[in-house]
């Protein structure tokens, strides 16, 4: 199409700042609707996006279209973390929301590789058709097989939005998982976002080989989101804010080993700072999807969840654009990696300090 590289970021964006609109009401619908409504809703509409995506030839209704689709993807999250706690006992939520969350690390190493040589092969366009195809087919199992979970007095709850959205931001717990989630979704996105450039430009190493370590990255990411999981079922008694400051101090040290590299650092070194980073700033979605919907009230996970999405999803948005602008100002990418790794220690001792690892007891 002619676009720009700037084009193309814009994209991007409309695509989380769409998301943020969303998955608050998401969440609420997966509360009032069920997690089976919502979910196939939204994978519909985003169907339909796609094909959208595929047949347009106006880069303005490509930025419209990114914004529906960042609009249509969100409420998936809160209902799909809402089916977990539903019908997932405590003693293993955090392996199984750990299985579910490595879909996107498993997902996008899959399209990373099969889509560039459908597009290479038969145009970008008709390469979309496979992502059509698997939103499509997913919705239609998920639609026949899933069963909601009934509750006494009536299948779900109808909390009011306005009013449990103010009641979530009177909870200490709450309010503090969700502002740490902010922070380091920005230092997740920026990892993700500037890791090959930082790998090319600084390390000089090839661009295929900076992006072999970035899908390194996403797999170590995917076996992270495991091990964190069921890491959080067993350790500290169960008290999983504790796992998320481990977490983060563990993505403050990887970020600052990032901040020494340099073009003689050894290959191997480079492959364990990937790992890491995988591991660590990429990986930490699961258990926090899981303490978010156990410290909600009963019938009110969704909300909770969305409410948490919408606020992390704005790190998201902002930490990338800040990231470029702190290393462009300063010429430094060693400068960059250490304010993003004091920003995730920083968050995950006041986590751990201010919230407490106490133990959250939920309905099982």
């Amino acid at each position: 199409m002619g676009l720009t590289l700037a084009q193309v970021g814009l994209i991007t964006s409309v695509l989380s700042g769409g998301g943020m609109i969303t998955s608050l009401l998401g969440g609420w619908l997966t509360d009032v609707w069920g997690a089976k409504r919502t979910a196939t809703t939204a994978l519909v509409l985003l169907g339909l996006v796609v094909i959208g995506f595929a047949v347009t030839k106006s880069y303005l209704v490509f930025l419209l279209l990114g914004a529906v689709a960042g609009m249509a993807e969100a409420p998936v999250s809160p209902a799909a973390s809402r089916m977990i706690l539903d019908r997932v006992p405590r003693r293993t939520r955090g392996l199984a929301m750990g299985i579910k969350q490595m879909g996107p690390s498993i997902t996008g190493v899959v399209t990373a590789v099969v889509l560039p040589v459908i597009a290479v092969n038969y145009g970008w366009r008709t390469s979309l058709m496979m992502p059509v195809i698997a939103i499509f087919a997913s919705a239609a199992l998920f639609f026949a097989f899933y069963r909601e979970r009934t509750r006494e007095g009536g299948l779900l709850a109808r909390p009011p939005l306005l009013r449990g959205v103010l009641g979530l931001t009177q909870d200490p717990r709450l309010v503090g998982v969700t502002l740490w989630s902010m922070v380091n979704a920005a230092v997740n996105v920026a990892v993700g976002s500037y890791l090959v450039l930082f790998m090319v430009d600084h390390i000089h190493l090839t661009p295929v080989v900076a992006g072999g370590y970035l899908a390194l990255a996403r797999l170590s990411s995917s076996g992270g989101r495991l091990f964190w999981g069921a890491f959080s079922d067993v350790a500290f008694g169960g008290r999983r804010v504790i796992v998320l400051g481990v977490m983060g101090s563990g993505t403050a040290l990887a970020l600052l080993g990032a901040s020494a590299a340099n073009e003689n650092t050894p290959s191997v070194l480079v492959l364990l700072l990937v790992l890491a980073l995988g591991a660590t700033a990429m990986s930490w979605h699961g258990v926090f999807h899981v303490v978010v919907g156990e410290t909600a009230k009963e019938g009110q996970q969704g909300m909770a969840l969305g409410a948490a999405s919408t606020v992390s999803r704005l790190g998201a948005v902002l930490g990338p654009p800040l990231f470029g602008l702190l290393v462009d100002t300063t010429g430094s990418y060693s400068i960059g990696w250490i304010t993003v790794a004091g920003m995730a220690l920083f968050s995950s001792l006041a986590l751990v300090i201010f919230v407490g690892g106490a133990r959250q007891e939920a309905p099982s």
